[in-house]
């Protein structure tokens, strides 16, 4: 409507006329902005919330995982162990018939199933004694002393062996 300027200051004097409806539209349209605004933060947290989540159950399964692994392993020697009990027990069978090459094959077998079995060290070791493979047997002898077989320990002894 009009305008003024004295060097310093501008004026300017203007009317504005505006529909109602118009005006209710747009404050309606930036509440309605700063409503998703607010739903945008709060899925925002949701997903930092789930991420965290997702986070943990990684980490659980990692555990889990490591876990299964070592059950895994258990298992695996517990296997390992039952079969070498059987090929123990199959190398007695077959001494006790007679059979000392055919039991040392099996306590040879039940050996590498278990390393610690100091029971199938002995009677590999009097096998190999009554087939006249002293070197032999006093090897495995001296084994079955160091894993703690008292039969082994006496045997030696009384030889005038050291294990």
């Amino acid at each position: 409507m009009g305008e003024r300027w004295d060097g310093k200051t501008y004026w300017l004097r203007a009317r504005v006329a505006a529909n109602p409806d118009d005006v209710v539209k747009s404050l309606d349209s930036l509440r309605k902005d700063r409503e998703k605004a607010k739903e945008l933060e709060e899925v925002k947290k949701r997903a930092d919330a789930l991420l965290a989540e997702n986070k943990r159950l990684k980490d659980e399964l990692k555990t889990a995982e490591g876990l299964k692994e070592k059950k895994q392993e258990e298992y695996t020697q517990g296997i390992r162990r039952l079969d070498a009990i059987e090929w123990f027990r199959r190398g007695v069978s077959l001494y006790q018939s007679g059979n000392y090459n055919g039991s040392i094959e099996a306590f040879t077998r039940a050996i590498e199933l278990d390393p610690k079995d100091a029971a199938a060290y002995t009677f590999r070791g009097i096998a190999y004694y009554k087939l006249g493979n002293f070197e032999q047997a006093v090897r495995d002898l001296k084994i079955a002393a160091r894993l703690g077989n008292e039969v082994a320990q006496n045997f030696l002894r009384k030889q005038g062996i050291d294990w």
